[in-house]
């Protein structure tokens, strides 16, 4: 760890602001990289892109066409099947974009503190924000 010497108290404060909110985000970012690294598997391209997402919910879509499926019951199943199918998806696209906006955010928090640590006024460095985001 970098010394933290002839740093203003308002500079660690902000140090400690950012160290706690890396551990709160990193968790994610691992997590993108994770599911992002399983879809570039074949396996994981087979079975769940190829296997789960498009051969299964074409066959539940054919299952609730199929006049002989046709006690509510069944349709009732089926429905939360194909529900289940699509909530996977949404659940690991929206892991992909939140790991990589963690990501984003790490690096930008990295560089927010480096410039903390090296002793620059953190109210001279929101100052230079054009992109209108908070650190």
């Amino acid at each position: 760890m970098t010394e933290l010497t002839n740093i203003s108290e308002e500079n660690l404060n902000q140090i400690e602001n950012i160290d706690a909110r890396i551990e709160l985000i990193a968790p994610m970012a691992k997590l993108g990289e994770r599911y992002e690294t399983l879809m570039h598997l074949p396996e994981f391209k087979e079975l769940i892109d190829e296997k789960y997402f498009k051969d299964e919910a074409l066959r539940l879509v054919q299952l609730l066409t199929d006049a002989s499926v046709g006690t509510a019951d069944n349709q009732a199943m089926l429905n939360k099947r194909l529900a289940g199918v699509s909530a996977f998806q949404t659940f690991l696209r929206e892991t992909v974009q939140a790991g990589k906006s963690a990501q984003g955010e790490l690096i930008q928090l990295g560089e927010l503190r480096s410039r903390l640590q090296s002793g620059e006024d953190i109210n001279d460095i929101l100052a230079e924000d054009t992109t209108g985001e908070d650190y």
